[in-house]
C-alpha cells in the first residue's frame, strides 16, 4: 500500500499521453485504411469517432470522473474474413456464434481510450480508506457485430493495462488545469500496474415500434449482456426508446451508453435525429476500479453487487458527421459511497 512520502518515478509529461494517442490514432487509421482497401470486392462503409466523457457536465468530481476515446468501425459486410477481421482474432470470430447466424450483416469496430476514477475528495493528500482508490487505465477494444433490422448481437474483447503506466494522474492534472479545476492530490494511492481483460456477449431487439407522420417513429428496445475478466465480470439487462426520424435506417448498437460507439446515423441521409433513454440493471461480480488490484496488494473498498444505470441523450447529423451528447446516472458501486456517479459525453462520427 503506498503511502504519502513513498518513492514514486518520475513520469512522463502531461501531455506524453495525448501525443501517443494521436500517433496510435494515426497508426491505426492508416491500417485500417489500408484493410479497406484490400476488401474493394465487399465495400463497406468506414466510420471514425471520437468521445469525450467527464464529469465536468454535472460539475462535480469522484468516481467514474473522464474518459477519452477514438473509435474506427467498419460494416456492414457478410462475413468475417481476412480482409475486414486482425488475423489473430478471425479464427475466434469464425468460430463464435456471430458467424453462424443467419441472415445477418456483419461490421466491427476498434476502440482505444482511457478511462479515470477517483475517490469523491480529491483534495487530500491521505489514503481514504471508505472511498474507492484512485485508477487509470489504458484500454484497447474490439467490437464484433451480427445485425438486422430489428437485431443487434455483440462480442467485445478489452485489452489494457491498470495503473500508472496508464498516465491517469497526468490526464487528469493536465484537464483540470484547463477548465480550472481542483488540483486532484491523493494519486499517491492509485492502483498499481495489472494488465486487465474482459471478454464480453450482449444482445438487444426491438420489442415493438409504430412508424408516425413525417418519417418519425417510436421504438421500444430490450437488451442482455454478460461479461467476464480482471477488468469487471457482470451480468445485466435492460430497456429503453428510441424516438426519432427513420430510424429504420440505423441499429441499435447494443452497448451500455450509445455515445461510447462510432453513431450509426452519420452520413446515412440529410437531417437524421434521434432520442435515446435507456435503463439497464447489472449484477457485478467483480471490479477492479472498486475492489483494487486482483494481483498486488492495493487500496479497494467492498463493492455493491446490484447497479443500476440510467442513460439519455440526443444525436444528430450534418451530412456525413454526426454527433451524440449523452447523460448517464449511475447507482452507488461501493458502501459508504457519498453519492451516486454522474457524467456526460460529447461524440463526433464522421463517415467515409
Amino acid at each position: 500500500m503506498a503511502t504519502k512520502n513513498s518513492f514514486r518515478p518520475k513520469s512522463s509529461p502531461a501531455w506524453s499521453i495525448w501525443l501517443s494517442s494521436l500517433i496510435t490514432f494515426v497508426v491505426a487509421v492508416s491500417l485500417f485504411s489500408e484493410a479497406g482497401a484490400r476488401g474493394d470486392d465487399r465495400p463497406a462503409t468506414e466510420y471514425l469517432s471520437v468521445v469525450f466523457e467527464n464529469d465536468v457536465f454535472f460539475q462535480e468530481d469522484g468516481g467514474y470522473t473522464n474518459g477519452f476515446g477514438i473509435a474506427l468501425g467498419k460494416g456492414t459486410f457478410d462475413e468475417f474474413d481476412q480482409d475486414n477481421t486482425p488475423a489473430w482474432l478471425l479464427p475466434l470470430v469464425k468460430l463464435s456464434y456471430l458467424s453462424r447466424l443467419d441472415n445477418r450483416k456483419r461490421a466491427i469496430s476498434y476502440l482505444f481510450g482511457q478511462v479515470i476514477n477517483t475517490p469523491e475528495d480529491i483534495e487530500s493528500e491521505d489514503l481514504l480508506s471508505q472511498q474507492q482508490p484512485y485508477s487509470g487505465a489504458l484500454l484497447w477494444r474490439a467490437n464484433f457485430y451480427a445485425v438486422d433490422t430489428d437485431t443487434t448481437d455483440r462480442i467485445a474483447l478489452h485489452l489494457g493495462v491498470v495503473g500508472p503506466s496508464a498516465k491517469a494522474e497526468e490526464s487528469q492534472k493536465l484537464i483540470h488545469k484547463l477548465t480550472s479545476g481542483t488540483n486532484p492530490r491523493g494519486w499517491a494511492h492509485q492502483l498499481n500496474d495489472e494488465p486487465v481483460v474482459r471478454l464480453e456477449f450482449a444482445h438487444s431487439e426491438k420489442l415493438w415500434q409504430r412508424s408516425l407522420t413525417g418519417g418519425l417513429g417510436i421504438e421500444f428496445i430490450g437488451s442482455a449482456h454478460g461479461g467476464v475478466g480482471n477488468l469487471r465480470s457482470d451480468i445485466g439487462a435492460g430497456a429503453g426508446f428510441r424516438w426519432g426520424n427513420h430510424l429504420a435506417e440505423t441499429v441499435h448498437t447494443a452497448t451500455d451508453l450509445p455515445g461510447r460507439e462510432v453513431n450509426p446515423i452519420a452520413g446515412v441521409g440529410e437531417r437524421r435525429w434521434l432520442v435515446f433513454v435507456e435503463v439497464l440493471g447489472r449484477y457485478v461480480f467483480n471490479d477492479i476500479f472498486i475492489e483494487g488490484n486482483s494481483v498486488k496488494s492495493s487500496h479497494g473498498v467492498p463493492l455493491i453487487h446490484e447497479q443500476l444505470q440510467f442513460s439519455y441523450g440526443v444525436s444528430f447529423n450534418l451530412g456525413r458527421w454526426a454527433f451524440i451528447y449523452s447523460g448517464a446516472r449511475a447507482t452507488k458501486s461501493y458502501k459508504n459511497q457519498p453519492a451516486s456517479s454522474d457524467f456526460g459525453a460529447i461524440g463526433v462520427t464522421y463517415r467515409f
